[in-house]
């Protein structure tokens, strides 16, 4: 009879209900199979711990496939990506905050450095070199200012994230306090002009 059934010209309409019916069985017996799948990984640890090595092996063998799915779920769950990873960093904050406390400490210091040796490395008017005495100054003396607008512990991430622009220059702390203590000239070149 099937054999029959193959050379008989059917129903278009007849045709895409049976498709749609037959999706509709693959799509109902997928449901079930993902249902006990489920039930299986929340109830035996045995079959949790099998599937969890599976998929490690699987990651471990495609790099290249796993970053690909990673990254195209991450397009499509943007916004429970988002709120999970600042759950994540909630907690890691609570569990380590000695260590959270050093990097970030260690991270400043390295940004110092890089910002200081940026503008020059060097005392623009004595030759300080010794980075434990070195900062910023700003040519305009409008660090005040600047300081307000985006923070006093930022200004170095500030001038790192605007490209190092021009109107900063490395001073040494005596030579840039001495020169608001001047009037706007340093006591060096005060003592240079006298001599």
């Amino acid at each position: 009879m099937r054999l029959v059934e193959r050379f008989i010209d059917l129903d278009p309409l007849v045709m895409s209900r049976s498709r749609v019916d037959r999706s509709t069985d693959k799509e109902a017996k997928r449901k079930q199979k993902e249902m006990i799948r489920r039930a299986r990984w929340a109830n035996d640890p045995v079959y949790r711990e099998r599937e969890l090595e599976r998929g490690r092996k699987w990651r471990r063998e495609h790099p290249e496939s796993h970053a690909k799915s990673q990254r195209k779920w991450r397009a499509k769950n943007i916004e429970y990506y988002r709120a999970a990873q600042q759950v994540r960093s909630r907690e890691y904050r609570k569990k380590k905050p000695e260590l959270l406390r050093r990097l970030c400490t260690n991270y400043r210091k390295r940004l110092r450095v890089l910002v200081i040796n940026h503008y020059g490395g060097i005392c623009v008017c004595c030759g300080e070199v010794e980075m434990g005495f070195l900062t910023i100054h700003h040519i305009n003396n409008d660090g005040a200012e600047h300081r307000r607008e985006v923070g006093r512990a930022a200004v170095y991430q500030w001038l790192k994230n605007n490209g190092f622009p021009e109107g900063y220059e490395v001073r040494c702390y005596n030579c840039n306090c001495g020169m608001e203590y001047n009037g706007g000239v340093c006591p060096h070149e005060n003592s240079r002009t006298t001599n």
